[in-house]
C-alpha cells in the first residue's frame, strides 16, 4: 500500500489517479493514523519551503513521518518541495526542514546566456536528468533522452554527493534526483512528465 500523505501542497489527486492507473493499493494520508496502513510513502509538494514545514506542522506530521522514515525504514519519495523539506534547511527562508537528508536548497544565482540575456529564473518546463549510475531502480526503463518536468527557483545541495543519482543541467549541474537507503527525493514534477513521468512511478512501486 502507498500513502500520498496530503498536508494541503501538491498534486495528490494526479499521483493518485496515475498510481490507480498503475493498478497499486493507494491511500491519501490525512492524519496519522494512516500511516499505519502503508509500506511506502509519497510526499508531495508546491510553494515555498517556510511555507510546507508550516504545514506539516499544523497537520501534526513530524514526529509521525520521522517514525516512519528513520525508525520503521518505509521507502518514501519526496517531489519538487518534498524533495527539498527532506534537507536540513534552505536560503528561501528560516524553517527548519526533516534533516533526513544532510544538506540545504540553494537559490539560482542569475548567469547570463550566451548571447548576454539573463536565464530565467524560475526554472520551468521540460529538461533532461543525467543520471549517475544507469543500474539505479529508479531509472529502469528510462531512455538517454527521457525529459521532465521542471518548476523551481531553488536546488538542493546534499553535503555527501554520493546521495546524488542524477543531475540536470540548468545555469549550472544541480541534484535532480537524490537517494539514500530508504529515502528518495526528486526535483522534477513525474506526475506532468507524461510517459517518462509513468515509469518513475513504476519504479517507485517496484522497489
Amino acid at each position: 500500500m502507498i500513502g500520498i500523505i496530503n498536508y494541503g501542497l501538491g498534486n495528490v489527486k494526479s499521483i493518485y489517479n496515475l498510481l490507480l492507473f498503475l493498478n497499486e493499493k493507494v491511500i491519501v494520508v490525512n492524519e496519522n493514523e494512516d500511516l499505519e496502513y502503508v509500506d511506502k510513502l509519497i510526499l508531495p509538494g508546491v510553494g515555498s519551503f517556510d511555507y510546507a514545514m508550516k504545514k506539516i506542522k499544523k497537520a501534526n506530521l513530524i514526529d509521525s513521518l520521522n517514525e516512519q522514515v528513520l525508525v520503521k525504514k518505509k521507502l518514501i519519495m519526496g517531489i519538487c518541495v518534498g524533495m527539498q523539506i527532506m534537507f536540513d534547511n534552505s536560503e528561501e527562508g528560516t524553517e527548519k526542514g526533516f534533516g533526513w537528508l544532510k544538506g540545504k536548497v540553494i537559490k539560482f544565482e542569475k548567469k547570463k546566456d550566451k548571447e548576454g540575456a539573463i536565464i530565467p529564473i524560475p526554472h520551468m518546463g521540460w529538461n533532461q536528468i543525467e543520471p549517475l549510475n544507469s543500474s539505479i531502480k529508479m531509472f529502469d526503463n528510462l531512455s538517454l533522452n527521457s525529459r521532465f518536468y521542471f518548476l523551481h527557483s531553488y536546488y538542493c545541495s546534499p553535503n555527501n554527493k554520493e546521495d546524488t543519482i542524477a543531475n540536470t543541467n540548468y545555469i549550472k549541474n544541480f541534484c535532480s534526483v537524490v537517494q539514500k537507503k530508504n529515502i528518495i527525493g526528486i526535483q522534477f514534477h513525474p506526475e506532468k512528465s507524461h510517459n517518462s513521468g509513468l515509469k518513475i512511478f513504476k519504479n517507485f512501486c517496484n522497489i
